[in-house]
Formats: C-alpha cells, sequence, structure tokens
C-alpha cells in the first residue's frame, strides 16, 4: 500500500514538472495571445478605431459632396483599402457590411447628405478577403475557364473561383473605378476630382496599362481633323519656301475675296503681318515683347481665322460666362444666411464664342514658364473646359458624346492644341498635341509656320463641327432647370 502511494506521489510530482516547463515555454505565446484579446475587446481600442474610421468616411463624403450626387456603391468603392483592413484584423466574426453601412449612414446624416437607398455590391471587397485570408495556404486552386454567360444556378461557386492571370487580363475594366481609386489618394487639387482624365498627366501610367492609355487617347473622333481644301495646296506651296521674304512675296499675290473667302483672307493677312519680322534688316525684335503683344502680332492667326465665320474670338482678358455660372450654382436668396456675393468666372486671354455658346478659348504667357504651364494647360483649362461641355449638353443632351471644346496653351514660343469631350460614360477627356514653336529666323520661318497654320486649322475644324452640331439641334423647353449629365466639378477651383 506505502509503494503505490509512492508511485502515485512520483507520478503526480512528475506530471507538475512537466506542466510547469510547458507553461514556461509557451509563456510568450500565451501572454501575446491574452493582450490580444483584451486590446481587441477592450472599449477604448473599438472606440479609437470606431473614431478613426467615421473621420476617414465622414472626409471622403464631403469630397464627393461637391462633386454632385453622393451614391453608396461610390463611397464603398472609394473606402475599399479601410474595410478590408478593418475586416482582416477584427477576424471572420466581425460582421464589417453592417458596420460600414451604420458608420456610413451615420455620417451622411450628421453631414445631411442624402444617400441613393440602392444596395450596395461588397463582390470585390469579398474577393479581396478571400485572396488575402487565403494567401498563406499552399493548396493550388485550380484556375476555371468562365462560360460565356453563367447561369443562375452557377453564379455562387463562379464568384468563389480565383481568376486565372489570363481570364483577368481579359476581365472589364471601369475608367470611372479606376480614377475613383486615384482619387482616394490624393493630398492636393486635381482636375481627377471634377471628374477630368488628362491622357498627358502622368499620374494615370501607375493606373492604366500601356494600352489602356492608348485606348483611351484614340477612342472617338481624332484631335488632328482635316485641312480646308482651299488651303492645302497653299501650304504646300509655302513648305517649300526658303525664307521669310518669300513667304512675304507669296502672301502678296494670293488672290481672293475678302468676305467670300474669309480662309485665303487669313492666310494672306497672317503671311504679310508675321513675315516682316524675320526678314534680314527688320529692326523689331520678337524676343523682348509683352504677352498682349505678341498675342496680337504673331499669335493672332489662332483668333483671326475665325472671322467672318460665325465665330468671335473676344480677348482682353474676358471671364468665361459658363464658368461663372457654375460657380455660382449654390447661390441663393438671404435667409438664415445672406446672399453670397456672386462670383466671376475664370479669366482667359481669349474665348471662342458663337451665338452665346462657348466653345474654347486661350492662354498665354510671354516667356517660357513650366510652372505656369501646368496651372494653366493642366488645371486651369481643363476645369473651364469642362464647364463649357457641361452646359452644351445641359441643353442639348444628344450631343453628349458628340461635342468637343478646344483651347491653345501657348507658352513663351510654343503652343499646343487641347481637346476636351466626353468619349464615353461621363469622364471628360482632355488631348493635347505635341508643342509647336513659333520661328525665330528668316530661313526656318516658313517650315514651322506652316506647321502652324495647320494647326489652326485643326483647331477650327474642331469649333465649326460643334457649332454646327449645336446649330442643328433642338433646345426643348424646360422646368426647374435642365439636368446635367455631367457631375459638378469641386468647389476648390484652381488658384
Amino acid at each position: 500500500m506505502l509503494f503505490q502511494c509512492k508511485h502515485a506521489m512520483a507520478k503526480l510530482i512528475f506530471f507538475f514538472r512537466n506542466l510547469s516547463d510547458m507553461l514556461r515555454s509557451n509563456f510568450c505565446l500565451i501572454l501575446f495571445l491574452l493582450l490580444k484579446y483584451s486590446l481587441y475587446n477592450h472599449p477604448a481600442s473599438n472606440m479609437s478605431d470606431k473614431s478613426k474610421r467615421y473621420e476617414a468616411i465622414c472626409s471622403q463624403l464631403r469630397c464627393m459632396k461637391e462633386n454632385g450626387p453622393v451614391l453608396f456603391q461610390f463611397v464603398i468603392d472609394a473606402m475599399e483599402t479601410e474595410i478590408v483592413q478593418s475586416s482582416l484584423i477584427f477576424g471572420l466574426n466581425f460582421d464589417y457590411k453592417a458596420t460600414w453601412i451604420k458608420d456610413i449612414q451615420s455620417c451622411a446624416n450628421d453631414l445631411d447628405i442624402q444617400l441613393d437607398n440602392a444596395k450596395p455590391t461588397w463582390k470585390r471587397i469579398e474577393n479581396k478577403l478571400h485572396n488575402k485570408r487565403q494567401g498563406n495556404t499552399s493548396a493550388p486552386v485550380k484556375p476555371s475557364t468562365p462560360s460565356p454567360v453563367a447561369s443562375s444556378s452557377s453564379t455562387c461557386s463562379t464568384l468563389k473561383t480565383k481568376l486565372s492571370t489570363t481570364d483577368r487580363d481579359k476581365a472589364p475594366w471601369s475608367v470611372e473605378r479606376k480614377m475613383r481609386e486615384f482619387v482616394a489618394t490624393l493630398s492636393y487639387i486635381h482636375p481627377s476630382l471634377s471628374f477630368i482624365l488628362d491622357t498627358n498627366d502622368l499620374n494615370w501610367v501607375d493606373y492604366f496599362s500601356k494600352e489602356e492609355l492608348e485606348e483611351i487617347k484614340s477612342s472617338g473622333q481624332p484631335i488632328l481633323r482635316h485641312i480646308p481644301d482651299e488651303l492645302k495646296p497653299k501650304f504646300e506651296q509655302i513648305e517649300k519656301l526658303k525664307s521669310a521674304l518669300d513667304a512675304y512675296n507669296f502672301g502678296r499675290l494670293i488672290d481672293h475675296h475678302p468676305i467670300e473667302q474669309p480662309l485665303l483672307t487669313w492666310l494672306f493677312q497672317t503671311l504679310v503681318q508675321t513675315a516682316p519680322f524675320f526678314i534680314p534688316g527688320a529692326c523689331t525684335s520678337t524676343q523682348n515683347m509683352l504677352e498682349s503683344d505678341k498675342l496680337y502680332y504673331l499669335w493672332n492667326f489662332l483668333n483671326t481665322i475665325y472671322r467672318n465665320s460665325g465665330i468671335e474670338a473676344l480677348g482682353k482678358e474676358k471671364t468665361s460666362t459658363t464658368h461663372a455660372k457654375t460657380l455660382n450654382s449654390k447661390r441663393k436668396l438671404s435667409a438664415a444666411d445672406v446672399i453670397e456675393r456672386e462670383k466671376i468666372g475664370r479669366r482667359l486671354d481669349t474665348i471662342y464664342i458663337g451665338d452665346g455658346i462657348e466653345l474654347g478659348g486661350l492662354e498665354t504667357g510671354s516667356r517660357k514658364d513650366n510652372t505656369k504651364e501646368f496651372e494653366d494647360s493642366m488645371l486651369k483649362l481643363p476645369i473651364v473646359f469642362k464647364d463649357m461641355l457641361t452646359e452644351i449638353v445641359s441643353h442639348r443632351p444628344s450631343l453628349l458624346h458628340k461635342a468637343h471644346v478646344i483651347g491653345y496653351n501657348i507658352n513663351g514660343n510654343a503652343v499646343r492644341l487641347i481637346d476636351a469631350d466626353v468619349p464615353g460614360g461621363h469622364i471628360v477627356r482632355i488631348r493635347r498635341t505635341d508643342e509647336l514653336e513659333y520661328p525665330t529666323n528668316s530661313d526656318g520661318y516658313a517650315l514651322k509656320m506652316v506647321s502652324l497654320l495647320e494647326l489652326a486649322s485643326y483647331g477650327k475644324a474642331i469649333i465649326d463641327d460643334t457649332y454646327a452640331l449645336c446649330c442643328q439641334t433642338r433646345v426643348p423647353p424646360s422646368a426647374g432647370g435642365m439636368p446635367s449629365l455631367l457631375p459638378r466639378s469641386t468647389k476648390n477651383r484652381a488658384p
């Protein structure tokens, strides 16, 4: 009996020694699990996370409010990264959909923002969560080959199957979705906040492939249209001239009627006015001309090409009325607050107008300034052009994907043609030509000048086409204002 008691005591002592060694070796793991449980279930931690989530949602809603109606799906898409991160942290038992819907609705109510009633889709977020949670598993996933038409019985299994690399490349891509991804990263004012995509903006290289950018650029009508038949042979003859004096004499001999042949009149006036500055022996230098002088003496052919055509080129820093209309769209009669002062539109060096319809504009700088070119060419002009397009299609909805607005940005001794349109959807696309330089001497005058004359002809062809469409499209009667087919530009404008 005594022997059995000693044996049992020895086994008990051995068991407790093993238990002590096990606890000591796994002490760090047990401590980590206890800390993790206490942090995730501590009220202060949850309140801190909820506060950050609430602040991020409110910031996103304020930004979207300035662009027009706020759609629930757009908010979900914009907060996609935050939703995925929070769901991964709190695990499978965390009802992220209900939590985020409740927080978004709460923020919208606090900010007095009306959300749509459409049920949002969470498919992209579900796929991302599934991929991230399965990322550590070593089991291979067999890629599926999706059928051309998915039946209702196979929908669930299809959504749960990973796409192969080939299938993913074939999946449709959306310009609007990729723009929303880019907008979510912004810290400064950018044209994309006003639903403008500039194909020359290098930021898009990180969001679109080379093929996608090429598709965006090439869709719709080309930026370089056609040259009028009466000018083609003249341009070919000018290209063969050797000097500025030859060009001057060629211009003097152009036979034309000042009213019935406005394009030949324009060509005659341009050559006779600009060539003398570069004829050897000329005393007037073009290098030190002020901005207004350069526009009047050197670049005026970009404006005079519209004489006797129904299009006016209004200069002297005229303000854009369509831009002013957008800025004052929320102006209301004094009630709780005093009525806001009326804002003026952005001033441009030239605005092209036909029968009260703004069709484009021009900005110039006397000296080459790359910073000014960024502000004028990539921020100021695109936003003004978007407002011009908005005004056109608001009264003529059928022209949404047909209307174009053009402009010129002159930076010192070079110029670009800028084209704005909506090739599809509701995103305003900005395209531009490469820079063309102005002549600086007699020998290079003819070759450089004929390229500039062709550029002016391309710009006129675009404006003429849009103006003709506007004149041929009836503006129907309306009550309560015509609904805008393009999202409103942001409240924060270019400086």
